[in-house]
């Protein structure tokens, strides 16, 4: 069971973090698209988001590509897993295994399903929380 205690910052907005579910055969699009958005001024306020996997939290190398993208770009990506029991976890080194991920500095949700990792992100950057802390938040 998790207790963060956060505090909003005065005069800031929830920010928006939209999610990312991959399915087989998908492109890493809607990932970049969403990176090259953020990153032109954060037009729309998007500031970050959850990619729901399956299982561990393995990608495949083109999906790898544009969280790469949209963590060049400075948006925190958490890795979050839509399987009942069972958490994500940094296991594998291939290009878009957990540890890759992890390296490149995405989030692991740990044992929380995407819904809950979402809101806990934009509560995180709405209390205005730079990436260390987002970490740090995310594996209290």
């Amino acid at each position: 069971m998790r207790a963060a205690s956060i505090t909003a910052a005065p005069g800031r907005r929830t920010p928006c973090a939209p999610a990312h579910a991959p399915a087989a055969g998908r492109h890493h699009s809607n990932v970049r698209r969403r990176g090259r958005f953020c990153a032109q001024g954060r037009a729309g306020g998007r500031r970050g988001g959850p990619g729901h996997q399956r299982g561990a939290g393995n990608v495949n190398d083109a999906l790898f590509q544009g969280i790469l993208q949209a963590l060049n770009a400075g948006i925190p990506v958490v890795i979050a897993s839509r399987v009942p029991y069972g958490e994500v976890r940094p296991v594998y080194a291939y290009s878009g295994g957990g540890i890759a991920l992890l390296r490149a500095g995405a989030i692991f949700a740990r044992d929380l399903n995407p819904q809950k990792a979402r809101v806990l992100l934009m509560a995180g950057l709405g209390a205005g929380m730079a990436s260390l802390a987002l970490v740090s938040l995310f594996n209290q």
